[in-house]
C-alpha cells in the first residue's frame, strides 16, 4: 500500500466526514457502501479500513475527535497500531496505513512511523518473554504491568501467582492460554483490562484478596467499583450471581460448563458474548424482582418480553416457539444452539439481530413471518443443516454473510420488498442452484454468491441493476 493510495483514501474519508459527519465511523455498513461508490478501484484498502473499524477503533477515534487531546491521541493511535497487527493477523505496515488514513482524515495528527512508537519501559509486551514459566511469577518481578496479549496463546502456563509489583494487567493479557488452571492476583492490582482471561477454558481457580478494586466470590471475579462480573471459573453446575452485580461482562462465562445461571435483581447490563459457547447451559433465571430482564422457562428476555435476549445453547429441546410479544431477536441470541432443529416465529417479529442463529447446525427449515423487516449480518451463518428457507415479504434488507456457508440451501426466492443483499450473504452455499430476484433490489454486496456452484442461475424480474451485476460477475441469469 503506497503513499498515493494513502493520500487517496484519506481525501475520500475527509470528504465523507464533511458530508455525513464523523458519526459515520460507527456505521460500517453504510461507510462500506459509500467507499465502494467513491473508490471502487481500491477494494483492498476499503476492506482493511472496514475491518479495523469493526474492531472498535471507530468509537475511540470519535472520542478523541471530540476531546481534541493531542497527547492522548498520540498514545492511543500507537496502541491501536500494535493491537490491530496482533488481533487481525495483518502486518504492522497495514495496521499503520489504516490508523493513519482514519486519524489524518479526522485531523487528529500526521502520519506516524511504527518503528518510532514508544514502548512502556516496564511493561511485559507480547512476544518478549522467553524465560522459564515458573508458577511463582519470579520472572515478572522486573515489570510493573502485563501488556496487551502479553501471554496470548501460551499453553505452557498452567499456574501463576502474579507478584505484587504488577499493578496493571491489560486487555486480553492471557488470551487463549488454554492450559491455565489457577491464577492468584495481587492485592496491589489497580487495573484489570477487558477480557483478560478470554479463551482460558481450563481456568478453575482465580483468587484475589485484600484488594479495594477487585474481589473473588465463589469463583467469580468482580470489579467492585463498577459492580461488574468479569469472570467465572469452571467447576459449578449452578451459579448464582451476587446481588450487588449490575453488569455481566463479555466472556464472563467463556466456555463454562455451567448448566443453570441465576441473575440478580439489580442486573442492568448483559454484554455481548457474556455466555460465549456455554454448550451445557440449559437455563438462565432472572426472577420476578429484576427490573431489566425476565425469563420464560429459562429463556432470557427483556423485562417487557419484546426482545428475546438469550436462548441457552445447551437446552435439550429440539424445537422452540417464540413468544407472541417478541418483536426482536437480539444479537447472538440463539448462536451455537446445537440441538435446535425447528423454530416457530409469530407475527409480531420485526428484526433478527446479528449472529442471531449462527452455528445452529441442526436447524432444518426457516419460515419467517411477513412482519420481519431485517435479517442482521451473519444471522444464519453456518447453519449447515438448513435446507428450506422461506423469507418474509416484509424484508427490506438481508445483512452481510446472513446465510453464508448454509450448505444445504438449494433455492431461494428473494421477496419483492428486499432492496439490499449484503456482502457474502449467500457465499459458500455449495448446493444453491437457483435464486429468484425482484425489481426492488438496488444493491448486492461483494461476493454475495462467492463459493456457490458455477451453475447457479439468477432469475430476474425487471431489474437492470441485477442483470448488470450478473454480467460483471460472470453469473448466469434469465428473465421472468
Amino acid at each position: 500500500m503506497d503513499e498515493n493510495a494513502l493520500r487517496e483514501i484519506t481525501c475520500t474519508l475527509r470528504s465523507l466526514w464533511e458530508t455525513y459527519t464523523p458519526e459515520l465511523l460507527s456505521d460500517t455498513r453504510r461507510l462500506n457502501a459509500l467507499l465502494m461508490d467513491f473508490i471502487p478501484q481500491r477494494p483492498r484498502e476499503r476492506k482493511l479500513i472496514i475491518s479495523v473499524l469493526r474492531e472498535g477503533l471507530g468509537n475511540e477515534l470519535l472520542s478523541l475527535y471530540q476531546a481534541a487531546d493531542a497527547e492522548a491521541c498520540k498514545n492511543t493511535l500507537a496502541r491501536w497500531t500494535r493491537r490491530l497487527a496482533a488481533d487481525l493477523w495483518i502486518t504492522e505496515g497495514a495496521a499503520q496505513f489504516a490508523v493513519d488514513a482514519l486519524s489524518v482524515s479526522l485531523g487528529l495528527g500526521e502520519h506516524t512511523a511504527a518503528e518510532d512508537t514508544p514502548q512502556p519501559e516496564k511493561e511485559l509486551v507480547k512476544g518478549c518473554f522467553t524465560g522459564t514459566m515458573d508458577a511463582g511469577g519470579v520472572f515478572l518481578t522486573k515489570y510493573e504491568s502485563l501488556g496487551y496479549k502479553a501471554f496470548a496463546a501460551n499453553n505452557e502456563l498452567s499456574e501463576l501467582t502474579v507478584p505484587p509489583n504488577i499493578r496493571v494487567i491489560r486487555a486480553r493479557a492471557f488470551l487463549n492460554c488454554r492450559s491455565l488452571k489457577k491464577v492468584i492476583l495481587p492485592s496491589q492490582l489497580e487495573a484489570l483490562g477487558r477480557e483478560a482471561f478470554r479463551g482460558c477454558w481450563s481456568l478453575s481457580e482465580l483468587h484475589i484478596r485484600g484488594n479495594g478494586n477487585y474481589e473473588t466470590v465463589s469463583g467469580m471475579l468482580i470489579d467492585r467499583k463498577r459492580n461488574a462480573l468479569l469472570r467465572v471459573v469452571q467447576g459449578t453446575d449452578c451459579v448464582a450471581v451476587p446481588k450487588r452485580v449490575e453488569s455481566v461482562s463479555s466472556y464472563a462465562f467463556d466456555r463454562n460448563g455451567v448448566k443453570e445461571i441465576h441473575l440478580p435483581p439489580g442486573l442492568r447490563t448483559l454484554e455481548p458474548f457474556a455466555f460465549f459457547q456455554c454448550s451445557q447451559l440449559e437455563r438462565v433465571k432472572a426472577g420476578g424482582a429484576n427490573s431489566s430482564f425476565a425469563d420464560v422457562d429459562g429463556v432470557l428476555h427483556d423485562r417487557g418480553r419484546t426482545v428475546l435476549v438469550y436462548y441457552p445453547s445447551g437446552r435439550l429441546d429440539s424445537g422452540y416457539v417464540v413468544e407472541d410479544t417478541v418483536t426482536g431477536i437480539a444479537d447472538s441470541a440463539f448462536e451455537g444452539a446445537y440441538r435446535l432443529q425447528a423454530i416457530t416465529f409469530t407475527g409480531a417479529l420485526k428484526t433478527i439481530g446479528r449472529r442471531a442463529f449462527r452455528n445452529c447446525c441442526a436447524l432444518q427449515s426457516l419460515i419467517l413471518p411477513g412482519s420481519v423487516e431485517m435479517i442482521g449480518e451473519r444471522a444464519f451463518q453456518s447453519c449447515t443443516g438448513l435446507g428450506s428457507v422461506m423469507l418474509s415479504r416484509g424484508i427490506r434488507e438481508i445483512g452481510d454473510a446472513a446465510f453464508q456457508d448454509c450448505e444445504c440451501i438449494q433455492a431461494v426466492s428473494i421477496p419483492r420488498n428486499v432492496e439490499w443483499i449484503g456482502h457474502a450473504a449467500f457465499a459458500g452455499c455449495r448446493r444453491l442452484g437457483k435464486v429468484t430476484m425482484q425489481d426492488h433490489i438496488r444493491f448486492i454486496g461483494d461476493g454475495a454468491f462467492a463459493g456457490c456452484p458455477p451453475e447457479l442461475e439468477i432469475i430476474v424480474k425487471d431489474n437492470p441493476y441485477v442483470e448488470t451485476y450478473c454480467k460483471a460477475h460472470g453469473m448466469k441469469f434469465s428473465r421472468i
